[in-house]
């Protein structure tokens, strides 16, 4: 198994966003390694809704793969991971599983399932793995990725005149797994 670990981490006082990259493989493992379980787990933090400390919502990604139901039925199957630090303060985190459509006009990326967190469920200092997001597989050979967008709260000042007015503003930043190319049988 392929794992890709983006970490979105938005230093709100400096109001600066940075994204890291890292892949690794899962070592001893003979085929693809199981999804990990569905759940919530929180340790205590500091908790300022942004004011002080960064919020921080890092998202770890599995790759789309392909899952037999069983019923017989073929579909794409994924889960989204995300760790929080100094969150949940309306802060919202949305997983879209996604096919790649092309057609006269280009390629474009469309929405299958997804899975939202609304306040009440992002914790403030925790870890989220969702329950498994599954969709339709479509005929031939396809494109499938899972979008994670986390809204957080930003410090931000004016920067004319100097030195501003500081208020917080909500930010949207989107962060996707690997484009994994799916065959249905």
């Amino acid at each position: 198994m392929r794992k890709v670990k983006i970490a979105a981490m938005v230093l709100s006082v400096m109001g600066l966003v940075s994204f890291t990259a890292t892949a690794a493989t899962a070592d001893g493992v003979s085929g693809q390694a199981p999804f990990p379980a569905a759940g919530v787990r929180t340790w205590s933090g500091p908790h300022d809704c942004g004011f002080v400390a960064p919020q921080i919502i890092e998202g770890e990604f599995y790759n789309p793969r392909s899952q037999v139901q069983p019923d017989g039925t073929q579909v794409v199957a994924d889960v989204a991971q995300f760790k929080t630090r100094n969150s949940a303060c309306g802060d919202s985190v949305t997983a879209t599983l996604q096919t790649k459509v092309c057609g006269f006009w280009g390629c474009s990326w469309r929405d299958i399932s997804g899975a939202k967190w609304t306040a009440r469920n992002v914790p403030a200092n925790g870890e989220v793995v969702s329950p498994l997001i599954t969709g339709k597989l479509r005929g031939g050979t396809n494109s499938y990725r899972l979008a994670l967008d986390a809204t957080i709260n930003k410090l931000e000042a004016e920067s004319e005149p100097g030195p501003g007015i500081i208020g917080m503003v909500r930010e949207t930043e989107t962060t996707y797994s690997n484009a994994i190319k799916l065959t249905l049988n």
